[in-house]
């Protein structure tokens, strides 16, 4: 069976100024690029903190935009304080969930702004597909990891290969809901950035063993999955 076609890449328009919210030709890029993409309904929550707190209230208004570009979309932001049922616990916030066709769940933390929106973006787009855009041996195996496994890239919002970082672990997380993956704002968690040892972006780690500092293929991280299975 053939691979799923990737999507194409996403190019968002550079906003004029110092604008923290999408300008109205970014979201007609958004609009026309998610009405060839876009092909079934996708789900995103925020949860956000409480009054104060600035990257919630940007990244609050950043999603509402981006409801308006597609019919498709459905947006929801709730108080993470009041969302005590929402597994895992909500300690890093804002957090952008994205729900995909096929079950698993994308985790973004942090402000979404500059490079970072094209990457929920495009998330966006690859979850509404019902296959994964993956080849058959990297879909077969990747379908073979095991429950517990997953998958950190740290990002920057100037980070311009940061998107396909984000894209090759997404397109394993289509494949199997055995693989988490979230994707972190270095700079809004430097403490976690530390921790693993980051020293630019993007990188990607792996069962918290395996460090990627570039974007890798899909295959490329199926690879370091395997040889680094969780503990």
């Amino acid at each position: 069976m053939p691979a799923a076609p990737s999507p194409p890449e996403l190019v968002i328009p550079a906003s004029p100024g110092n604008q923290e919210i999408l300008s109205g030709g970014q979201i007609e890029s958004i609009r026309a690029w998610w009405g060839r993409t876009l092909t079934s309904p996708v789900r995103v929550q925020l949860f956000v903190d409480g009054p104060g707190c600035q990257a919630c209230e940007v990244t609050a208004r950043v999603v509402q935009q981006l409801q308006r570009a597609s019919p498709r979309l459905t947006v929801s932001v709730a108080l993470a304080r009041g969302a005590h049922g929402e597994p895992p616990r909500l300690d890093m916030l804002p957090e952008t969930r994205v729900h995909t066709r096929t079950g698993n769940t994308i985790r973004f933390f942090g402000t979404q702004v500059g490079v970072e929106v094209t990457s929920l973006v495009q998330t966006v787009a690859d979850a509404s597909l019902d296959r994964p855009p993956l080849p058959p041996d990297v879909l077969g195996s990747a379908r073979a990891l095991p429950a517990g496994s997953w998958v950190r890239v740290f990002v920057g919002p100037a980070c311009t290969h940061c998107p396909g970082a984000v894209r090759a672990a997404v397109a394993l997380a289509l494949a199997t809901n055995a693989l988490s993956v979230d994707i972190v704002a270095a700079p809004e968690f430097p403490e976690l950035a530390r921790r693993f040892r980051v020293g630019g972006v993007p990188t990607t780690v792996v069962n918290g063993r395996a460090y990627f500092e570039d974007p890798r293929r899909p295959a490329d991280l199926l690879e370091a999955l395997r040889a680094a299975p969780p503990a």
